[in-house]
């Protein structure tokens, strides 16, 4: 569906897949959400600023909605949408990074922002087979690029069975999301394509 004056707005965005101990950091969209609609769980990122490298804005969207600060990140996998919301159009690209965050306790710095909690939630239950949704926990709702990530890690977990040395890798330049050898400058050429069936982390990348 279009806007009322038929403009269809772009957008790219960088996300960011960060797990721990068998949980998702997710950040809960407020009022002012753009694009997805408000009280829905989202992965922490947002739009790239003209000029800034899709990294860059990684880090500093991570800063805003988590107060943690970005360590490393990769490339995996890159996903559009279209989503009508307010009267306006948008055709959205998603670029999906493994990521890893300084420890710390996460908490929303950005005032008046786009998001308005951020917590780590349990990836179990996000999945639960007794959710209304797939990729859905009852009473959680989740955005769309959040249910990609979840699908993202489920189907590597698949492909990743039986592969790797036992030591998260099964070459030395694989880079999982979750631990393992890992490209830190999240360039997206080279490696970053492509990645299926890696053992680290328990997924394989998908292709772009």
């Amino acid at each position: 569906m279009l806007a009322l004056n038929g403009e269809v707005r772009t957008r790219v965005s960088a996300y960011a897949i960060v797990t721990s101990a068998g949980r998702l950091l997710l950040t809960r969209l407020s009022e002012n959400s753009p694009i997805f609609p408000p009280g829905a769980w989202h992965l922490p990122g947002g739009g790239i600023d003209p000029g800034e490298q899709p990294e860059q804005a990684l880090a500093r969207e991570l800063r805003e909605e988590t107060g943690l600060d970005l360590t490393s990140a990769h490339l995996v996998a890159a996903r559009t949408y279209a989503v009508t919301r307010l009267g306006v159009s948008w055709h959205l690209v998603g670029l999906f990074y493994a990521a890893e965050v300084a420890p710390g306790s996460p908490a929303v710095t950005e005032v008046n922002g786009t998001t308005d909690e951020v917590a780590w939630l349990p990836i179990a239950t996000l999945t639960s087979p007794d959710a209304p949704d797939p990729g859905n926990a009852s009473g959680t709702a989740l955005s769309p690029a959040a249910a990609d990530a979840l699908r993202l890690l489920g189907e590597g977990e698949g492909e990743g069975e039986g592969e790797g040395d036992g030591h998260g890798h099964s070459d030395g330049d694989r880079d999982p999301i979750d631990g393992g050898d890992r490209d830190t400058h999240g360039d997206a050429h080279g490696d970053a394509h492509s990645r299926h069936g890696d053992g680290g982390g328990g997924w394989g990348y998908q292709r772009l």
